[in-house]
């Protein structure tokens, strides 16, 4: 039986006893029956869990008290010393009462036992901000301590009040004592839409100047603004603005009046210049403001448009603001002193939400549940509209974290957690709790002395802590028990950057594990049997931080602590981290037992710190949706696996959005400052779907967004094997569908791109083929490659294909080419209903209409190859000296420049061995520094290792960052951390030296392995403690921290001597040398030099190797001058269009084209 259930029964057992007693008989007290919410009701408090957050105004004391008007504690004030003296509350703080609107506030009051008499008391309201500032808002009642009287007054929400706190007075006394309980503030009359009475409707204020005045709009300065039928967009009039002195000077609206706080408004405007200007002129649509109290007037762009002829543009963007307001004045500008015209100015509340599409709860209810983060303030309104007919799931933002619950030892605050409680109750709703713990938001007085000083890490202190830690979660969760499912119990405790992977938090460095053991024994205590407990974090897709936390769940749950699931943040962004990533995350946790849920999703526009938008193109938006579709399908295949796996209900029970729509989101000026806005959510700040919604709810409306990808320089052997010239490139993948799925690589030179791709595709049929498409001069080439063909290999998932598009000497570094790949499975007769179907992937084109049209074709960017080199064989001591080992081994240098193009370098060496890469590098820099607090802004070497050479465009498990200052200070990103590397440094003159030894524990090193690999010298050049340069050795994009597309390679060679001498077929890569050629051909017989000839559509590549080189120069003459000129007979190639020598001896390394 429910806990609704059970309630709902002893109500009615009580009413039905009240019928029988006598009329002469009472009781001294009944608990009310349940009646339906009060749906109007802001806040209640009613003081049996504590004071609630009221506090003394003056030297009073307000504390709780078992004396009760309803249920078992009430609130009770004395040793007042003024009639102002009382009890107050910050209603302001709630988020929960709009400007505007008109509330009825009462509470019932009683003199303390034993008082005399009558006194008079008063609730009464301090609006700063406003005038007058303290409102006695409702009338003095008599009261005595004979019984509990009702106190009640109507307060209307001042507009230019930026705070607001209610209290208790007595007029008539400055010493009573009294009691205080049930208090209500209940919505009388909403606050008045703008508009109200204006054209265009009550939520939006249109000024069409159609009466032929300006309504008011008026001019900065000195300029004219007039309304004249010439300057009318529509109808017959328009405002004209001319005799204008200052860029600045224009048409002006205060609509102090008109607007409120925690609004968001759309407001546009048509305007056009009178004349053609000499030059492009921008116009502008601007918010004059200035928040009550700030010392600063703020003038906001809102939008602006570039005009250089008089055609009419829109001018339309969104305004809102938090605060009480002194100033708000919109107004239109230009940045010259043109005459102009403006029209049809509109200010708009957005409207309804849509019903006349699917609920996104309704979409996924077959799969998981979906929900929102909210605040108070978001119950009520639009908010509640959208918030009610997509979700099924809620969980508080803020107000359930320790800070907000318990700021002081003894101090529970419950009236807004409760407010969202008694709402997801009422709406039947799921309601995740957010968070018993965390080392931020927390009730830091658990971990503090009597002195607010923080705790040794005492056996002592440790009891103390997990005994205060234990009696919060037995108060909180048992208040909660039966309303909340889902518990977030501890939030963030995993620091993958450490050398045990815990975070170095107060409750680790004081009590260990034990902090987390306590916290789930103590919420499965009080939250009872049927609770879901969850471990939270972020980043859990990062392989080092997600083994962490797995490693410590699986052990925790093998000592008996009762944990659940895990709970996946998921803040991301539109291109990182990899869909893959964030599946194979889930996909761990759900085999190893564990429940999942993704537990604060966004989806930011930005994958940078520096860009910063008003209005978020559309382009963005339109990835975002692409980005949610890929998202919200893996989802939903992940949990249809743990289905299959046996899982009731599979591996992931919870989706929730951390926030409703993009109007609120903690994204918004993030990092701060910037003042950027985000849009991380199906709905817009109007409440409207987004492409994003589009994406989870019906892809095939998504408007077509071109993918783009890049292809390298280099060339291949088009046989369907695979050459060491794909090394070099990163691979792009299609759509996945089903089994089907395709990964391609591309190379390119001037008259040709080389594609080489993968396709996944376990059963053959003869209509298996690939299409290739590219339009080179206007035109739409299509290369076929039909499986089974010359040009493919079989594999073990599929088969492997190879193909040559023609360029015909256009291509170029750095130009783009539209280009698509598309994989059909032509299906195979497995006796399934749809085996004979078959399936179409592409990577572009969702239509997969290529043929038809070039929209959805992706582009595809020419880029220069990534360095490429040699390792030797060898295990050096790593201290710092440069051991005779590192004699024979080739010297790179960082001579690409990603900031500035001066400063620190580096020359540096590898090596390798069964276990390790290694890597001595000598940086020469005038000044060291490490003045910056930031580590990657001091004198340093990282060094950047991607084990499989994936090039993927986030890390990979086996992708590390390794950076050593000349200190030898290490920091870590990716797989990298104190357990997989060592290393040494040392200041010598001119600079430093640092040497390390990189474990390679994700693969089996060997010859012939290619690794991802580079190496960045980052330099403070004057000691101020910024980074002023960074040279690296390949990757020029400044991204090798997150991303391993650019990287360089090193291939590993056996020998430690010049020349080889075991069969390798080169000696070291010279310092950056970039590999070209490559391709298959039969190897020559041990022992036995010989050259490697490849046809290659008639370019024919003569593969020069150490042997063959030292055979002609044993075979040449010196000259006079001493040296020998060696010569390589070439055999004459049929068919032959022109011959390029590829030189892999040492000291020539490289290509040249002969003929």
């Amino acid at each position: 039986m429910s806990k609704r259930t059970i309630i709902r029964k002893i109500s009615l057992m009580l009413i039905a006893f009240l019928l029988l007693i006598p009329p002469r008989w009472s009781a001294a007290a009944v608990e009310p029956a349940q009646t339906p919410a009060d749906q109007n009701l802001v806040i209640h408090h009613h003081f049996d869990g504590g004071t609630e957050g009221w506090f003394k105004r003056g030297t009073e004391t307000v504390t709780s008290a078992t004396y009760a008007y309803e249920g078992t504690g009430s609130l009770l004030t004395e040793g007042r010393t003024a009639t102002w003296n009382g009890p107050g509350f910050n209603l302001s703080a709630t988020n929960r009462l709009d400007k505007g609107a008109t509330y009825e506030i009462s509470a019932y009051v009683h003199l303390k036992e034993g008082t005399q008499g009558s006194q008079k008391l008063q609730l009464a309201m301090q609006q700063t901000g406003a005038e007058p500032e303290y409102v006695n808002f409702s009338s003095p009642v008599d009261v005595t301590a004979d019984g509990w009287v009702e106190v009640k007054g109507r307060y209307k929400y001042d507009a230019n009040a930026s705070a607001l706190q209610v209290y208790l007075q007595s007029p008539s006394s400055p010493d009573a004592a009294y009691y205080m309980d049930d208090f209500k503030v209940r919505l009388i009359e909403p606050a008045p839409d703008p508009g109200n009475g204006m054209p265009g409707g009550e939520n939006t204020v249109v000024w069409d100047f159609e009466d032929g005045t300006t309504m008011d709009w008026v001019p900065r300065d000195s300029e004219t603004v007039e309304a004249l039928p010439e300057a009318a967009h529509s109808g017959g009039y328009g405002l004209k603005v001319h005799d204008r002195t200052n860029n600045w000077n224009g048409p002006s609206q205060d609509v102090k009046d008109i607007m409120v706080s925690q609004k968001t408004y759309t407001i546009s405007a048509y305007a056009r210049l009178e004349q053609a200007p000499a030059a492009s002129v921008k116009l502008s649509l601007s918010m004059e403001n200035k928040a009550a109290g700030a010392a600063e007037t703020s003038y906001t762009t809102l939008a602006s448009a570039s005009a250089s002829g008089t055609e009419w543009v829109e001018l339309k963007g969104t305004f809102g603001f938090s605060s009480a307001m002194e100033t708000l004045k919109l107004y239109v500008e230009t940045s010259d002193l043109s005459n102009f015209y403006v029209d049809d100015i509109k200010l708009a509340l957005p409207g309804s939400i849509q019903t006349d599409i699917p609920a996104l709860k309704d979409v996924y209810r077959e799969y998981f549940e979906i929900g929102a983060a909210v605040e108070p303030k978001h119950l009520s309104g639009v908010h509640k509209e959208l918030l009610d007919y997509h979700y099924n799931s809620l969980v508080a933002e803020n107000v359930m974290k320790p800070e907000s619950l318990n700021p002081r030892e003894g101090t529970y605050n419950f009236t807004n957690a409760d407010l969202i409680r008694d709402y997801a109750r009422d709406h039947d709703m799921n309601l995740r709790f957010h968070t018993l713990l965390w080392h931020q938001q927390g009730a830091e007085w658990m971990l503090k002395d009597d002195k607010g000083q923080y705790l040794e890490g005492t056996p002592e202190n440790k009891a103390l802590v997990l005994q205060r830690l234990e009696a919060y979660i037995h108060e909180v969760a048992g208040r909660y028990k039966g309303d909340v499912r889902d518990w977030d119990v501890v939030n963030e405790v995993i620091d993958e950057g450490r050398p045990d992977g815990m975070r170095d938090s107060q409750w680790y460095r004081i009590t260990g594990l034990d902090y987390i053991r306590t916290a789930f024994h103590a919420a499965r205590d009080a939250a009872g049997p049927e609770a879901k407990l969850y471990i939270n974090d972020y980043s859990t897709h990062n392989p080092k931080k997600r083994d962490y936390l797995l490693n410590l769940v699986k052990q925790l749950k093998a000592e008996g602590v009762p944990i659940d699931g895990v709970g996946h943040q998921t803040h991301i962004n539109i291109s990182g981290p990899s869909i893959q990533q964030i599946s194979d995350s889930i996909r761990m946790f759900g085999e190893a037992g564990f429940d999942n849920q993704l537990t604060e999703l966004d989806v930011s526009v930005y994958t940078n710190n520096t860009d910063a938008f008003q209005t978020v193109p559309q382009e963005l938006l339109d990835k975002q949706g692409y980005r949610y579709k890929e998202l919200f399908e893996e989802l939903k295949r992940l949990d249809q696996m743990g289905v299959d796996a046996g899982v009731e209900g599979g591996w992931i029970s919870n989706v929730t959005l951390w926030g409703i729509a993009d109007d609120h989101t903690w994204l918004h000026d993030r990092p701060a400052g910037t003042g950027r806005q985000d849009a991380p959510f199906p709905f817009d700040k109007q409440y409207q779907a987004k492409p994003a919604y589009w994406g989870m709810v019906d892809p095939s409306r998504l408007t077509i967004v071109r993918k783009t990808g890049m292809a390298v320089e280099g060339k291949a052997v088009i046989d369907g094997q695979p050459d060491a010239s794909w090394n070099l490139v990163p691979a792009l993948k299609t759509e996945k569908l089903g089994s089907l799925s395709a990964e391609f690589k591309t190379l390119w030179d001037k008259d040709h791109i080389y594609v080489r791709v993968d396709v996944n595709d376990g059963s053959i049929a003869p209509g298996d083929q690939v299409d290739i498409f590219a339009v080179v001069n206007g035109t739409l080439q299509e290369v076929r490659i039909q499986r089974g063909a010359a040009n493919t290999a079989e594999t073990a998932g599929g088969y492997a294909g190879e193909a040559l598009l023609k360029l015909h000497g256009t291509g170029a570094l750095g130009s783009d080419i539209y280009f698509d790949v598309r994989v059909t499975d032509s299906g195979s007769d497995d006796g399934s209903e749809h085996g004979k179907n078959g399936a179409v992937v592409s990577w572009s084109d969702p239509r997969h209409a290529q043929e038809s049209d070039q929209d959805g074709l992706g582009i595809l960017t020419l880029a220069a190859a990534p360095k490429s080199a040699q390792a030797r064989y060898g295990t050096p001591k790593v201290d710092g000296e440069l051991d005779g080992v590192w004699k024979d081994a080739a010297e790179l240098a960082t001579d690409v420049w990603v900031e500035g193009n001066s400063g620190a370098t580096a020359t540096f060496r590898t090596l390798w061995d069964e276990n390790y890469l290694y890597v001595y590098a000598m940086v020469s820099d005038s000044l060291l520094s490490d003045a910056s607090p930031n580590v990657w802004e001091q004198d340093s070497v990282e060094i950047f290792v991607d084990q499989n050479n994936g090039k993927t465009d986030a890390y990979q498990e086996d992708d590390g960052q390794y950076r050593m200052n000349f200190n030898n200070l290490r920091s870590f990103g990716g797989y990298a951390g104190e357990d997989n590397f060592t290393s040494a440094a040392k200041v010598i003159d001119g600079g430093y030296v640092v040497e390390a030894a990189i474990r390679l524990d994700k693969i089996k090193p060997e010859k012939g392995t290619v690794i991802g690999f580079d190496l960045q010298v980052n330099n403070d050049e004057d000691g101020q403690g910024t980074r002023d340069s960074v040279a690296i050795w390949s990757d020029p994009t400044g991204q090798s921290y997150q991303n391993t597309s650019r990287f360089g390679v090193l291939e590993f060679t056996k020998s430690s001597a010049p020349g080889g001498g075991d069969g390798n077929s080169g000696g070291d890569g010279g310092s950056g040398a970039n590999a070209g050629g490559g391709g298959s051909s039969t190897s020559p017989a041990p022992n036995t030099p010989s050259l490697e000839i490849r046809n290659n559509a008639g370019l024919i590549l003569a593969v020069l190797s150490s042997q063959v080189l030292q055979q002609a120069l044993d075979r040449a003459a010196a000259g006079v001058e001493g040296p020998k000129r060696a010569i390589v007979d070439i055999p004459a190639q049929t068919e032959a269009q022109s011959y390029e020598i590829n030189c892999r001896a040492s000291g020539c390394w490289g290509t040249r084209r002969l003929c």
